[in-house]
């Protein structure tokens, strides 16, 4: 087991990684000081897959524990779900000694760590990510939120947990397109970070597709790392530091809407990092040969991305509506090389034209 610390307004909290951690997490767990009541959020089909190991590792507490479960995918990304929460929560009599505890997915954690934000201004949150996209990302850094009038986490608050336990054994029973989307994510931190830990990540895919214990496990603790230490500086995206991470995301927010939340968020991430590339590439802050390196990564699965039959015109609407945009103009995240990040970056509609059409190339027929 390995552990990585998050500062944060509300106190510094671990990230921990490893195999079999779940075993292992009321005997962590008494070292935080957890309430006596316990509730767990998570969907239906986590459940399915994972609820008897959650259950047994649970079984320890004393006081009450719930489960509440919801349906899954981006349905449970809405204020009916936060209500439904909240009404189990008062049913039950829950009180500022209530620990929620989100077990699965990005949807989950954002959905539970809203609810636990909003509930009596605060109830203690643990994460426990059970796929690979919420292990790298969305579990840490204390964002939540909730979609609304199809705008991608339009709702939501900065409200960090008290600790997130990534247990890598969760990850054996994601299908390829649920590992594939995670590992969008994976590709933006290597496009972050330095080159080792891009040459790293070119050198061992196939080892991180088939999740090999030391190189998938150096893999989330190396993203997890990189994550922290940017929230670290920038916890609220005052600073500007904390805008790297979205890298790709302006697009990416875009295509969900577009496809009504049927893509990948990751998928959709490694779309967006392609564009974004070529992006970089027409305004000259890389030049060709620098594209076709940083272009390796999404290289692997170009045809397994977004489907390339989106309008452009739409696409452009969409990302106008982005909650990151300053004075009507769509702010961008682009690169120089691996690791240089240029934030906030304007382009003129033609730019953004010529990267959707290259993204569509790239998907369809595309050649380094």
């Amino acid at each position: 087991m390995k552990k990585n610390i998050v500062n944060s307004h509300r106190g510094d909290y671990p990230v921990y990684t490893g195999n079999s951690l779940i075993e292992n997490i009321s005997e962590i767990l008494r070292e935080l000081i957890i309430p006596g009541n316990v509730f767990v959020v998570m969907d239906k089909k986590v459940h399915k897959l994972h609820g008897k190991k959650i259950r047994k590792a649970l079984s320890g507490f004393k006081g009450k524990i719930k489960y509440i479960l919801l349906p899954a995918g981006e349905k449970s990304k809405s204020l009916v779900i936060i209500e439904k929460i909240f009404r189990e929560l008062t049913k039950n009599n829950s009180g500022k000694d209530t620990l929620l505890i989100s077990v699965g997915g990005g949807t989950i954690g954002d959905t539970a760590g809203f609810a636990a934000s909003a509930y009596m201004r605060g109830l203690k949150l643990i994460h426990i990510p059970t796929t690979l996209l919420s292990a790298v990302d969305s579990s840490i850094g204390g964002k939540t939120g909730v979609n609304f009038q199809n705008k991608k986490n339009l709702i939501g608050s900065f409200y960090p947990p008290a600790a997130v336990f990534i247990d890598t054994d969760f990850l054996k029973t994601l299908t390829k397109k649920d590992l594939m989307s995670g590992l969008g994510e994976v590709i933006k931190y290597g496009l972050l970070s330095n080159e080792i830990f891009f040459n790293f990540l070119y050198k061992y895919w196939n080892k991180i597709l088939s999740l090999e214990k030391p190189v998938i496990n150096k893999t989330i603790y190396e993203c997890v790392a990189i994550k922290a230490a940017i929230v670290s500086k920038d916890e609220f995206e005052k600073s500007g530091a904390r805008k790297i991470l979205n890298l790709g995301h302006t697009f990416a927010h875009a295509f969900e809407s577009y496809y009504n939340f049927r893509v990948d968020h990751g998928k959709a991430v490694t779309a967006g990092i392609v564009a974004s590339l070529f992006l970089s590439n027409k305004i000259s802050l890389i030049g060709k040969e620098k594209l076709l390196e940083l272009l390796s990564l999404p290289y692997f699965f170009k045809a397994n991305l977004i489907k390339p039959d989106y309008e452009s015109r739409a696409i452009i609407h969409l990302m106008r509506s982005d909650k990151k945009n300053k004075d009507g103009k769509i702010n961008f995240v682009l690169l120089k090389d691996i690791g240089e990040v240029l934030i906030d970056v304007n382009v003129s509609r033609n730019d953004i034209v010529y990267s959707l059409e290259k993204l569509r190339e790239f998907m369809i027929g595309f050649k380094r």
